[in-house]
């Protein structure tokens, strides 16, 4: 099977804006037969989003929800790819988080989605990321 590897700027653009490009692809994914994966660290940040981003408590819980019913599979990284994460980390200047999900992807040979302008720009030269939208 093949698939994308997102992470949770994709997934907060979907839920806040209501991101009909992800709409697209989940009904390409069903059709195709593709997979979604992330990280388990996309379940806190996903939150973590949801509650800086609203005011309202009860819409957050309502997104929360609606996230969980999302077909994103979520992984774990093992010990071996976290030795990349740090090196990607380190040579790039990025953050631990946004590697990790690179990372997942090239380990996979899927590509990882994100919305994420600045990542995308200071690991072009290295591929396997696409910026979403």
């Amino acid at each position: 099977m093949k698939g994308f590897v997102i992470d949770a700027s994709v997934v907060l653009t979907y839920l806040l804006k209501g991101d009909k490009e992800f709409v697209s692809l989940l009904k390409k994914i069903k059709k195709d037969r593709f997979e979604l994966v992330s990280l388990e660290l996309l379940d806190w940040e996903v939150r973590n989003g949801l509650r800086f981003s609203l005011e309202n408590k009860d819409l957050a819980i309502k997104l929360m929800i609606l996230y969980e019913q999302l077909p994103i599979r979520k992984l774990s990284l093992s010990s071996g790819l976290w030795e990349e994460v740090l090196k990607l980390a380190y040579q790039q200047k990025v953050t631990v988080y946004d590697a990790s999900y690179h990372v997942l992807g090239l380990s996979l040979g899927w590509e990882f989605l994100t919305r994420d302008e600045k990542y995308e720009r200071r690991v072009r030269e290295i591929g396997g990321v696409r910026l979403w939208g």
